[in-house]
């Protein structure tokens, strides 16, 4: 993630995007589904890099390791290099719960998901995000004895026990998304404490924070997308809207990266309503960094 683009002038911001597909984004809810091609991707990536050319920004994606690893998603990466954009890991099961796993199986995610990434890259994996925004000193102390420069996984905001609560109200499982202690970290990029990683510190990781407005401490969520609902419905469980879209969307196939139709605005024909339309969010992580220069991966300087 980079402070300066080509030009060494100084980005005005990072800017992330979080490749989850229907299975990854299902985890975070309790709820076990695949699609292989991922409809989420095929119909995204073409997407953001079209809308990122046209602005003159380069941005990081965090993946999975399996999707990674997937034949399927090797032409979206390929792109995305191509463009100039920066692939970083979202670990590799993207498991809700992740640092209440035991400390082995959290060292062999990390290092799972990093060969995953690197070998689909083809370089060495220098950003991190942790599932659901679950990250503390231990994940943070592995990152760096694997050679991570940051960390993107704390959320400084008072929504993760608002979400538990909702989830454990319909019924679905508490799993944690986030830390409430999170909500007292810097708004700026900054060397954690190990042990409280929502203060500064001596760590040589960096972190940078998830962008959060500066008076609510809300997400911020833009390009909303509405979508007709359609049979089979998804589970009754608290899925996210973006699951919802890529199960009940349509009746056609998802058009695939390479073919010219995904470009278009409206490239499927949708099916009949089965209920009231409902809307998706594409989440875009905004952070204005202050950050030492590195290695160039997130941003060009703004078009004048």
């Amino acid at each position: 993630m980079p402070d300066k683009g080509d030009s060494g002038v100084r980005a005005p911001a990072c800017i992330h995007v979080d490749l989850d597909s229907v299975w990854a984004t299902a985890a975070s809810c309790g709820v076990e589904m695949d699609m292989d091609p991922d409809p989420i991707l095929q119909t995204s990536v073409g997407r953001f890099i079209s809308i990122f050319a046209e602005h003159r920004v380069r941005a990081t994606f965090f993946i999975t390791g399996r999707d990674a690893g997937r034949r399927s998603n090797a032409p979206l990466i390929a792109a995305l290099r191509s463009a100039g954009h920066e692939i970083a890991n979202h670990s590799m099961a993207h498991r809700p719960n992740f640092t209440g796993l035991p400390a082995r199986e959290i060292e062999a995610d990390i290092a799972d998901s990093t060969k995953a990434v690197e070998d689909a890259v083809g370089e060495r994996c220098l950003g991190f995000r942790a599932p659901t925004y679950n990250v503390n000193g231990a994940v943070l102390r592995r990152l760096e004895g694997l050679g991570y420069l940051y960390d993107s996984s704390i959320l400084p905001t008072f929504i993760s026990p608002l979400y538990r609560a909702a989830n454990r109200l319909a019924g679905g499982r508490a799993f944690p998304y986030g830390d409430p202690r999170h909500w007292a970290a810097p708004l700026v990029p900054y060397h954690p404490d190990e042990a409280r990683v929502w203060r500064r510190g001596g760590m040589r990781i960096a972190e940078v924070p998830i962008s959060t407005m500066p008076l609510p401490s809300k997400p911020i969520n833009i390009t909303p997308n509405k979508v007709p609902m359609i049979e089979p419905a998804p589970p009754a469980k608290l899925v996210p809207p973006m699951i919802t879209a890529a199960i009940t969307s349509n009746s056609s196939p998802s058009a695939m990266f390479d073919e010219p139709d995904m470009m278009r605005e409206d490239s499927s024909t949708a099916a009949k309503a089965a209920r009231k339309p409902i809307t998706a969010k594409v989440v875009i992580r905004v952070r204005a960094t202050r950050m030492p220069d590195r290695r160039a991966a997130s941003s060009l300087p703004p078009t004048l």
